[in-house]
């Protein structure tokens, strides 16, 4: 009775943490990972592990312009290429407690205050924390719950490709929720329930992007080996916009129907995470932009999608990861503009002598639009729909000074080409880092 009131109030307490503290994968847990050694801080099945750690970055185009100025039927447009000195401090805590052989809670917190050398007014600073549950129950039995939390006021925009380059202010949160039943050892029926919500601050420049997502899913597994699960699903999405502040337009507000299927691996296996691809269609409930009913329109869209992440551990000290991803994005609200982001990501991490971690990444992603852009300079065609290439490579080599403290150093680089070139953008980024992780 004891161990049973012990454990719910561990659970509890972590739960409270987690939520006060702002729940977010989205922000950056590196600090959290020790140079070498164990944690610790142990009580009983929990471990705490705290951490702070400073990054000085050399950015050479904070504002991701190209140099070149263009002048549409309004105004002149110059894009900058600013180069500054960033200093990052990142505390952070992270918790977990372990329920044997059924599962565990984990939950964290970071916070990531960043100084510009000269250009001060882009200092900014972001919150973020998570919180993850796994049980298994014995009668066979899966719940999964996961939340997370960010409020940011960086430049480095969200997936839309909104925002990039200059300081927004928004928040946001996902809630994620799976839950099964295994039969007989190899079928698993999977009911699924995700919901998504981001919102910025200056809502009379903003708006546009301010919407909530509720997304419903069924599946069945089937084992196919001790570890893999191949699986098809059915997801449905409904996209509501929260604001409407232009009284000429309706919302791009849309429901989206999804077909999946792949494979995934249960935790401790070589192999982690889930390959999956499938189809989708989405209809938008507005079908012309304007309120009169005439003029622009929104079509409904169809394509192949993907959602594939998995890590491979085929030795003790090396990981290689691969990414896929094919998703349709709206760019707000307000328009009936939207692209098709597809792309790959491939990383691998070696530790050798013990105390080095060697890391190296890159992805490729095509954004393919549906329009041209509006408000574009007049020394362009008009009538090509955009295309954007995006390119990454990012490398560095981490050092465990000791089991407690560690440091390293850091190149990353990021490219956009376009066919509207007052898109393009090249930013390189060379870093220093020292972490303290207790």
């Amino acid at each position: 009775m004891r161990k049973k009131q012990l454990f719910s109030a561990v659970a509890t307490a972590l739960i409270f943490l987690a939520v006060t503290v702002g729940l977010s994968w989205a922000q950056d847990f590196t600090v959290m990972e020790k140079p070498s050694g164990e944690p610790r801080i142990n009580i009983g099945r929990l471990t705490i592990i705290p951490g702070l750690q400073g990054v000085m970055t050399y950015d050479d185009n904070i504002y991701k312009g190209n140099g070149k100025t263009y002048a549409n039927a309004k105004t002149m447009r110059e894009e900058k290429v600013v180069s500054d000195m960033i200093y990052h401090l990142k505390p952070g805590i992270m918790a977990n407690f372990i329920i044997p052989e059924r599962g565990g809670i984990t939950a964290g917190w970071t916070l990531d205050r960043a100084w510009y050398n000269t250009e001060t007014n882009n200092n900014f600073q972001n919150n973020g924390g998570f919180l993850n549950f796994d049980y298994k129950m014995p009668e066979g039995i899966i719940i999964g719950l996961k939340d997370t939390y960010s409020y940011n006021t960086d430049p480095y925009g969200n997936a839309d490709q909104y925002g990039v380059g200059t300081l927004t202010e928004r928040w946001s949160n996902e809630f994620n929720a799976k839950t099964g039943y295994t039969i007989g050892g190899n079928f698993r029926p999977m009911l699924y329930y995700n919901y998504y919500i981001q919102q910025y601050n200056n809502t009379m420049k903003d708006w546009a992007q301010n919407y909530g997502q509720n997304q419903f899913g069924a599946g069945l597994q089937y084992r196919v080996m001790p570890n893999t699960w191949a699986f098809v699903r059915y997801m449905y999405t409904q996209k509501s916009y929260i604001d409407n502040l232009d009284p000429t337009v309706t919302k791009a507000d849309s429901k989206t129907n999804a077909a999946q299927f792949g494979f995934a691996w249960d935790s401790g296996a070589k192999l982690s995470g889930e390959v999956n691809f499938g189809y989708q269609w989405r209809r938008y409930d507005n079908e012309y932009v304007n309120v009169n009913n005439t003029g622009v329109r929104r079509e409904e869209v169809n394509s192949w999608s993907a959602a594939t992440n998995v890590n491979f551990t085929p030795l003790e000290k090396t990981i290689l990861g691969l990414s896929i991803w094919r998703t349709l994005r709206d760019s707000g609200s307000n328009t009936n503009e939207n692209f098709w982001d597809s792309g790959i990501g491939l990383n691998l991490s070696h530790n050798f002598f013990t105390k080095f971690t060697f890391k190296i990444g890159g992805s490729f992603a095509a954004n393919d639009y549906n329009r041209p852009p509006t408000g574009s300079p007049t020394n362009v065609i008009l009538d090509k729909k955009r295309q954007d290439s995006n390119w990454t490579f990012n490398t560095g080599l981490d050092y465990a000074v000791q089991d407690w403290l560690g440091c390293g150093v850091g190149y990353a680089l990021v490219t956009k080409n376009s066919n509207y070139e007052e898109n393009d953008y090249v930013d390189n980024q060379i870093s220093v880092n020292l972490k303290i992780v207790y």
